[in-house]
């Protein structure tokens, strides 16, 4: 089994729609994270996710982190805006500018707030640099 991978439930959640969510594991212990935002719900051993996904309980619906990691996707993928940002941009300044559209594109898919708080990070350094030409 991988050590990171979406998955959805089989089983109707309270609302009556399906739930997307992220287990990422650590030391043995998988933690199960609302897909959109982040947030932490649960934590299973790797015996647990294994029978879960055994049973047919979770369907594996993506696992290709390294090409195309579903909190990068949309109708353009952002290494492509990135790309076209970036253009003639050179060291630090590109970098930041890569790391503010990449944190602020995916926060809602992966990290929530704290995708949002490392973006502001870069956009400060990129702002400070360019104050201090």
């Amino acid at each position: 089994m991988e050590n990171n991978f979406y998955f959805k439930t089989n089983k109707l959640s309270s609302n009556g729609l399906d739930s997307k969510y992220a287990a990422r594991e650590k030391d043995g212990v998988f933690d199960i994270r609302n897909a959109k935002t982040g947030q932490i719900l649960m934590r299973y051993s790797a015996e647990e996710v294994a029978e879960r996904v055994g049973n047919g309980d979770w369907e594996i619906i993506q696992t290709d982190n390294v090409n195309h990691p579903d909190h990068y996707q949309g109708k353009t993928e952002v290494i492509d805006i990135i790309e076209q940002a970036t253009e003639g941009l050179q060291g630090i300044n590109a970098v930041c500018t890569g790391n503010v559209i990449k944190y602020v594109m995916r926060f809602q898919k992966k990290g929530g707030v704290e995708d949002l708080k490392k973006a502001q990070w870069y956009l400060n350094k990129l702002i400070g640099g360019y104050e201090n030409e």
